[in-house]
């Protein structure tokens, strides 16, 4: 945030003396000066320039300049106090800038560089001059959408044999990019359509096994026991969380432990610790307790680490581990890693102890995931084998659309609000932001129709589509609306009837699907495979028989399912609930009782026994150290003062 805010304050020559500053936003600016002075001593001391402080013409290259006669900018519809600031100094050195822009005189300031906020769509005469072919499609949802698309493109690779870069559309999706829409198109047949859409870090397999690490490390509990020392607790439902990730188990050797880690969480275990007696025994021969510990070991080493000279190390022996294959995943991560690592160069004292609150080797890690967020790679699901024969299109994010001239081009998703826009809105308030000469949500949107309308009405055949669904409060775009009204354009279907048939649908998916791609196979179900689950008989045939009243509930009510129970054995328990459940607090009370009847069994069958209230907190608290690591450390407290003592009361009572 205070990167960004002060680039943005040097490139639009905001005088920081007079920003008119509210009375909550004091505290805040002024650490913000701060940290600024502190960045200036520090670069100044080593003899470096950070990127953000370069906004100076004294930096124009004059090697780049030298033999330079002309510059010439090209549907620039913005320039900031910086870059005017630039260009008269081209100017000044005798070199000649022009600036072309596709645009009416009366939407342009040329005094003040920029567009104008009447900017819009040209008038009707202006628009049938143009002759373009303007097609809307509105659709129900995604999916027949896609198949819009899909059955757009078959028509028009029918229309003609040549296939030419000029004559193929040029697709563009201007929804922001997420999960949810590289699954949509995950679903098109991928030797036809490629996507081209930026993924993050944040779905790669490194970012994940991170992420799960970062939230182990971050719900560690810190006990201080007299005789022990300081015991680190480990949350057993993030663990948990963690083995749901096969690159996890593998980068960690812990898909032996899963049986063991479900038997902890099937009994009840909340937390798990290298000193708790069911794991720091030293018994071997409970499978994948030994990678357990190993592992518990391993969080232990990495909690400790407080700096990043260290943290850096670790991220690069982990990275290695995962073995990801893609290149481009891989420099950017050492790049997040190479930028995160030079903070403690500046040699800031104490500086994470005194930054981060709590867990400072969570919090280093949390901080490189947020470098991670920055890093977008171009990641293409099958590259184009530049095979001119084979007809293959492939969609853009809508921010990678450039100027140039495209003859055909296709935008899908022109609903809701586009064009999205988002603004640097830290600290400062929207009329703060005006009064500086900063821009707001306006002036980029502006923008942006800008760039829609330039390419529209440049191109012959353009194909806009969206989705229409009033159930899901989806609707078109304000700029759809406003060309069907003043064009007259009528909203279309390319189908028949207006809409998809159910034969069109199976069509659909059987040719685009299917493995085969051209009909549809039969799939047969495979030949069945015993269970590979070891039968653990040694354990049945020495465990004692007995019948509580949960048992005998169940073998009265349904007695079938009350022996599958039994002779499956191991069950998962997927769960691991974040309070006490009735049984638990069923099974604290029966151990009380138990305790207090063996110990005074002759004078409670004597009627002689007369308990007190300090005697029974004493066994509960003997019973609550067996159950120390069942009972969520977050509600202790409030346990112990109030369910607790009612117990102990109650107990009381029936005596």
């Amino acid at each position: 945030n205070f990167y960004n805010l002060f680039s943005e304050l040097q490139e639009y020559k905001v005088d920081i003396d007079k920003i008119k500053i509210e009375e909550w936003q004091k505290d805040v600016f002024e650490n913000l000066l701060e940290i600024n002075r502190c960045i200036e001593e520090q670069v100044k001391l080593r003899g470096l320039t950070l990127p953000y402080m370069l906004r100076k013409k004294e930096n124009i290259s004059e090697f780049f300049l030298k033999g330079t006669k002309k510059i010439c900018f090209i549907n620039k519809v913005k320039f900031t106090p910086f870059e005017k600031e630039v260009i008269q100094a081209f100017e000044e050195r005798g070199t000649i800038v022009r600036n072309v822009i596709q645009i009416d005189r009366k939407d342009f300031d040329e005094e003040k560089l920029m567009i104008k906020g009447t900017f819009g769509l040209p008038d009707k005469k202006n628009f049938e001059e143009k002759r373009i072919n303007i097609e809307i499609h509105q659709f129900d949802n995604k999916f027949t959408q896609l198949m819009g698309i899909v059955k757009k493109l078959d028509t028009e690779s029918r229309k003609t044999d040549s296939w030419n870069q000029e004559s193929q559309y040029r697709i563009y999706d201007v929804q922001e990019i997420n999960g949810s829409t590289r699954k949509d198109y995950q679903l098109l047949n991928q030797n036809k359509i490629t996507y081209n859409l930026e993924e993050t870090m944040e779905n790669s397999s490194i970012y994940k096994i991170l992420s799960l690490l970062c939230n182990i490390l971050g719900s560690i509990k810190i006990e201080n026991k007299s005789g022990e020392g300081k015991i680190l607790l480990f949350k057993l439902k993030e663990i948990h969380s963690s083995f749901k990730n096969d690159g996890f188990l593998k980068v960690f050797n812990l898909r032996k432990s899963y049986d063991f880690l479900q038997e902890l969480t099937s009994e009840g275990y909340k937390y798990i610790s290298l000193k708790m007696p069911e794991i720091s025994d030293e018994e071997k021969n409970i499978s994948g307790k030994e990678n357990l510990l190993k592992f518990l070991e391993e969080l232990e080493k990495i909690y400790s680490i407080d700096n990043l000279q260290d943290y850096g190390k670790f991220l690069e022996e982990i990275f290695e581990k995962v073995e990801e294959k893609e290149e481009k995943i891989r420099s950017k991560y050492f790049e997040a890693l190479s930028e995160m690592v030079v903070l403690e160069e500046f040699s800031f004292d104490n500086l994470w102890h005194g930054f981060f609150k709590g867990s400072i080797s969570a919090s280093l890690l949390k901080m490189f995931l947020k470098y991670l967020d920055k890093k977008a790679i171009s990641l293409d699901l099958e590259e184009i084998d530049g095979q001119e024969a084979e007809k293959k299109y492939k969609i853009n994010s809508f921010s990678a659309i450039s100027e140039t001239r495209k003859e055909n081009i296709i935008f899908l998703n022109l609903q809701d609000s586009f064009p999205k826009v988002k603004v640097n809105n830290y600290l400062f308030s929207k009329n703060q932001r005006i009064s500086m000469g900063l821009p707001v949500n306006e002036d980029i949107r502006q923008m942006e129709f800008f760039k829609f309308f330039n390419n529209i009405f440049g191109g012959r055949n353009i194909y806009l589509s969206y989705v229409k669904n009033l159930d899901e409060n989806i609707d078109c775009a304000g700029v759809i609306e406003e060309m069907k009204l003043k064009y007259g354009i009528q909203t279309e279907s390319v189908f028949a009837g207006g809409e998809i048939s159910e034969g069109e649908e199976i069509s659909f998916i059987k040719k685009y699907f299917t493995s085969k791609g051209k009909k549809w196979e039969k799939k047969f179900i495979g030949e069945f495979i015993p269970s590979r689950m070891e039968k653990d008989r040694k354990k049945i045939m020495e465990e004692k028989l007995s019948l509580g009243y949960y048992g005998f509930e169940k073998l009265r009510d349904f007695e079938y399912g009350y022996y599958l129970e039994k002779m499956i054995g191991k069950t998962e328990k997927e769960e691991i609930d974040e309070k006490i459940d009735p049984l638990l607090f069923g099974n604290i009370i029966h151990a009380v009782y138990e305790r207090i009847v063996k110990e005074n069994k002759e004078q409670i069958e004597s009627k002689k026994y007369n308990v007190e209230i300090n005697d029974i907190k004493k066994v509960l608290s003997n019973v609550l150290a067996v159950f120390e690591y069942k009972i969520p450390a977050e509600f202790i407290k409030f346990y112990r003062e109030v369910s607790f003592d009612e117990i102990a009361r109650s107990i009381k009572k029936i005596f």
